[in-house]
């Protein structure tokens, strides 16, 4: 009956469009992972802890609770960090004086290369000193999300183009968005795996490093079933488009004319000369005749 209810209380955490495919399938590592909240009955300013066990070798989890808090942004606070090489996560939260006494709740989410484990819901009580007398321990329960999927993507490069991009991955997952570890992809190597995720899931990937030579690729949004029906997902680097240098222009020279002494910028035309001398001859001869007039 117990376990009815935890099912019951998960499909209006996550989601009923995400669970009615079908039912639970079976780990491939076996067991799912379970945990401990301590303690049960928490006082503000002190540490709340998640302590996780049959999760994956090095396994990505994420850990998140949530309460009612009086501070503004506050009453949620999460964490994205690895398991242990032995499957083993432990997490501390501190819960802020400011949070308010009543129900808190904790989700989990594990994630490795086979599949994907979420928690049953999961609770904790923020009290008062008086009130938190026994506080106790609760467990966490994990369970493979169903039914999961998981593709490939792979990297073509136009020639010219050599060499490897790297890929942000945001995964949109149970309402919750998360920035997965960079996927590294070869141009025209082969294709690697994207997280397995539940159906109703995004990962959206950004080519954050270019290949040698190539022009960014768009950004490429893979819906849990993807909406492409290549197989597998393929991202395309076309080659840059050379860089031509402008011819530069000649720099034009301003002269200005002569405002006093000195050498002339330009030489005297020719035409210019003759009837300079002209005049001289002309003056010349003027006053040699009224010379010899008087």
């Amino acid at each position: 009956m117990r376990r009815l209810v935890l099912i019951v209380r998960l499909l209006a955490t996550v989601g009923v469009g995400v669970l009615l495919f079908g039912s639970s399938t079976a780990s491939a590592r076996g067991a799912a992972f379970e945990g401990t909240i301590t303690p049960g009955c928490v006082v503000p300013g002190q540490s709340l802890t998640i302590a996780l066990h049959g999760t994956g070798a090095d396994d990505l989890v994420y850990a998140q609770i949530t309460y009612e808090d009086n501070a503004p942004g506050g009453g949620k606070q999460t964490i994205f960090a690895r398991a242990d090489s032995q499957g083993t996560f432990t997490t501390r939260f501190t819960i802020p004086a400011t949070a308010m006494v009543g129900a808190g709740s904790v989700l989990v989410m594990a994630f490795d290369p086979a599949e994907m484990t979420v928690s049953y819901p999961a609770d904790f009580t923020i009290g008062t000193a008086a009130g938190c007398s026994t506080p106790g321990v609760n467990e966490i329960i994990g369970s493979q999300a169903s039914p999961f999927a998981n593709f490939q993507v792979k990297k073509t490069c136009d020639p010219g183009v050599s060499g490897n991009a790297v890929f942000s991955l945001s995964v949109a997952v149970l309402r919750v968005t998360l920035e997965f570890p960079p996927l590294t992809l070869s141009c025209n190597g082969a294709e690697k795996d994207l997280p397995v995720l539940p159906l109703g899931s995004t990962v959206t990937l950004h080519e954050s490093v270019l290949p040698t030579g190539a022009a960014a690729a768009a950004d490429t949004k893979v819906m849990y079933p993807p909406l492409q029906v290549e197989r597998p997902i393929t991202i395309h680097n076309a080659r840059a488009a050379a860089v031509v240098s402008p011819t530069p222009r000649p720099t034009s020279v301003v002269r200005l004319p002569p405002t006093g002494g000195g050498t002339p910028p330009y030489p005297t035309p020719w035409w210019l000369s003759l009837a300079l001398v002209a005049v001289a001859v002309s003056t010349a001869g003027w006053i040699v005749a009224r010379g010899r007039e008087s």
